[in-house]
């Protein structure tokens, strides 16, 4: 390429002749670099609003800002490079963020189980993501022609970018605006995490006095109101499935549901499973543990307000008349502790099975507590909390049928209490909403909470389900159409130099090396896996790319809509019934495998419609094919690098799965799992959503069905601040225009995800910096 000076342009630039500068190593660089800080934001916001966005936009709005504003290059060819290479890169967060966290949403979930899950090979994770993705693109590059040039696909968001890249002056404006969104969202969420709590939520319902199953809780996220933003209109479909649950069916269950559905609405009278029997022996515990550690012992003596318990008890037992809380009221704050107190509690029985080992045998005068009270103290610790927690046990009672219950709670101390727990057979169902919630749900159960876990998300996760599989059948005329496409790319392989593609020969073998390297991948993913199983896996997993690519480049170029999910979904199901053909495997070890290839395959999926979306705004601006085909190649290596360090990270400082990073695709997906492994499907509702699911596929309405499946799913405070942001680009378009509020708008509402997740990453390696000290 060549970049002449000649004279000197009205703005004093020199006048270039010959070719722009496309694919540059200051193209490539920019690229990774904005790729890796829009893949940490993007994969940070897919794991608290369950859905990822596209990174093409934002990518070339920060191209214009480096490229133009600080290294003073105007070729719109090679910030389209930059752009393409950005959001290869981010290709990653969506496609790892959907599967990867359902291995530590199991192994939180069942640790006696699934407690190696989270040690599975991350370098073969990473290999096996690198892989798919360039699996994805092998497989799609070919239809470039046939989806762009012949079909005319619309691409809307590769229309976005090409009018982003076209204003080199309007793309430094919006950079500008872009960090002004940044700082304020920034600003925002530090203040409320200092404030507020890590997980802000404001309680509106309960400051006008709605009925608590209409469940107005706005989560106080600018990051979601952002995202609500980019969506617009079209972004309200994500909304009509929670509004469905909360603002139709909530009441209309209230008044004419089953007596199991009452029972939600109006449980049983509660008993604390910290009962009065339990004072004495705790207080005589915490005394023996004062000996060993004082501060520790005052510390959760006063979490449980032990002292007053005492006091209040004496006096009852001395016919007192008592002005302070009754025991009953002291009581029944247990039911409201939080993870820090069991913590507290787990952390007493830890120093005092420590305190044993150089315990004397035999008590002395003054001396310390002997190995029989430290371990008599222990025990009375432990008898409170033995049910894995003491927030599950009574979620677990609140959801059982009125006979169980009824026989549960006859229990006389709370030692009874748990072993009729343990001992009682929990249906599938119960067990998958309740032993599986996460301890932040069970911290929050209440009508809302519990509506949601036993009806809306699993009829959710069915509509997900049914949605996909119908997209799949809606789309076997587009199967026929890809393999006519290939035949005729191979066909003009020859002369590639005219057509400025990739040489298809060269595609072919990346997919057969790509298949190869696929096997070798399941068949190391864990131990014991037959050569067998590692080959089903792989084929079944290489077809299903070329498949499920052809299906999401589809939507993406009718709809802007993306059905990755469902496709993970079914190809993580599919793949766990050919691993657990046969004897050998182990639950977990089939789990694990099934992951690193489905991840494999999400991340190929995620990478084929960004590539044809990438290539869309290209053909508008005038990009050669070939230099941005090779140029997502570039970007494809670094996204699953970042994102396996990212999810580790933020799982070691919040726990992905907890309120604070429910992490919805993950838990669909471990909640899928759980069933296919253990049975434990609540068949009638993931059928009865499956239906719902397959009919919304069907009505020509692009991907209504995995919308509203996921708002189904997904938190109702989330869902509620989420259309914040929608019915604001609704309300700028009306008063000042389109034009204005994607010109304007825009970038704003992209600062506001990126500062957000900015701060949340940054607070989340600060914590673990602080663990990793502290030990």
């Amino acid at each position: 390429m060549s970049d002449i000076p000649h004279g000197g342009g009205s703005a004093g630039r020199p006048i270039r002749r010959g070719a722009y500068p496309e694919l540059t190593w200051p193209a490539v660089l920019v690229g990774w670099a904005i790729g890796a800080l829009i893949a940490v934001s993007i994969g940070y916001a897919a794991l608290i609003l369950g859905f990822s966005i596209e990174g093409s936009e934002l990518a070339a709005i920060l191209g214009w800002g480096v490229l133009r504003g600080i290294m003073r290059r105007s070729s719109i060819v090679e910030n389209n490079i930059n752009q393409t290479i950005a959001s290869a890169v981010n290709g990653a967060s969506a496609g790892m963020m959907f599967s990867v966290p359902a291995l530590f949403i199991l192994s939180a979930q069942n640790p006696d189980k699934y407690a190696l899950l989270t040690q599975f090979n991350q370098l073969l994770m990473v290999l096996a993501c690198i892989t798919g993705g360039i699996l994805g693109l092998a497989f799609i590059i070919p239809l470039r022609k046939q989806m762009i040039d012949f079909n005319r696909l619309a691409y809307p968001g590769g229309i976005a970018t090409a009018a982003i890249l076209k204003s080199p002056g309007a793309g430094m404006k919006k950079a500008a605006q872009l960090l002004v969104g940044i700082l304020i969202s920034g600003v925002f969420y530090t203040l409320m995490m200092l404030y507020v709590g890590e997980h802000p939520e404001a309680h509106v319902g309960d400051w006008i006095g709605a009925p608590s199953f209409l469940n107005l809780t706005f989560f106080l996220s600018l990051m979601t109101v952002g995202v609500g933003y980019l969506s617009g209109r079209h972004g309200l479909v994500f909304g009509y499935g929670g509004f469905i649950c909360y603002f139709v069916l909530a009441p209309l269950l209230a008044s004419w549901g089953t007596q199991s559905v009452q029972d939600i609405y109006e449980p049983a009278p509660r008993k604390t499973i910290f009962q009065a029997g339990d004072v004495t022996k705790l207080h005589k515990a915490l005394t023996t543990l004062a000996a060993v550690d004082s501060e520790l012992a005052a510390t959760v003596r006063d979490r449980i307000q032990l002292d007053a318990l005492r006091e209040a008890i004496q006096r009852r037992n001395l016919g007192e008349q008592h002005d302070g809380p009754s025991i009953e009221e002291l009581l029944g704050a247990q039911l409201l502790w939080d993870v820090e107190s069991l913590r507290l509690f787990e952390q007493a029985a830890g120093r005092l099975t420590e305190a044993q080992a150089d315990a004397p045998t035999q008590k002395t005068e003054d001396g310390p507590p002997t190995r029989d009270q430290l371990a008599s103290a222990k025990s009375a610790i432990a008898g409170v909390t033995s049910f894995e927690t003491v927030l599950e046990a009574h979620a677990a009672l609140q959801t059982l049928g009125p006979g169980a219950r009824e026989e549960i709670l006859a229990a006389k101390t709370s030692q009874e209490l748990i072993a009729r727990v343990h001992a009682s057979e929990l249906a599938a169902e119960q067990q998958e909403h309740v032993i599986g919630a996460t301890r932040a749900e069970a911290q929050i159960a209440g009508v809302p909470n519990q509506l949601r876990l036993q009806l809306f998300r699993p009829t959710g996760i069915g509509i997900l389900i049914g949605a996909a599989i119908g997209g799949i059948i809606a789309a076997f005329p587009l199967v026929r159409s890809a393999i006519k496409s290939m035949q005729d790319a191979a066909k003009e392989g020859g002369h590639s130099a005219v057509s400025d593609e990739m040489p298809i020969k060269a595609l072919y073998v990346a997919v057969g090396l790509g298949a190869i390297a696929m096997i070798v991948i399941a068949f190391q993913s864990v131990q014991n896996m037959t050569f067998p199983r590692a080959l089903g896996m792989a084929l079944l997993g290489t077809l299903w790319i070329w498949i499920a690519g052809v299906i999401v480049s589809e939507c993406l170029g009718r709809t802007n809509w993306s059905p990755l999910s469902g496709m993970t979904l079914i190809a993580v199901t599919i793949l766990i019934f050919i691993a657990s053909a046969g004897a050998g495997l182990a639950p977990a070890a089939v789990i694990v495998s099934s992951v690193i290839v489905g991840a494999a395959i999400c991340v190929a999926i995620a990478q084929a419609g960004d590539m044809m979306l990438d290539l869309k705004a290209g053909y508008l601006v005038g990009a050669r094919p070939r230099m941005q085909q090779y140029a997502q190649l570039i970007g494809t290596w670094l996204g699953p690098i970042l994102i396996i360090g990212l999810i580790f990270v933020l799982h070691e400082a919040y726990e992905l799965g907890s309120a604070k990073l429910p992490a919805p695709q993950g838990a669909a997906l471990a909640t899928m799992i759980n069933g296919v492994v253990g049975g434990d499907v609540p068949t009638w509702r993931y059928t009865a959503g499956a239906g719902l699911g397959m009919l919304l596929a069907f009505s020509g309405l692009g991907g209504v069905g995995v919308q509203i499946g996921l708002g189904f799913y997904m938190p109702f405070n989330i869902v509620l601040t989420y259309t914040i942001g929608c019915f604001i680009r609704m309300t700028v378009e009306r008063i000042r225009g389109k034009h204005f509020a994607e010109d304007v708008g825009i970038p704003y509402a992209a600062g506001l995800i990126v500062g957000e997740a900015l701060v949340g990453v940054a607070n989340a390696m600060i914590a673990v910096l602080r663990q990793i000290g502290a030990e």
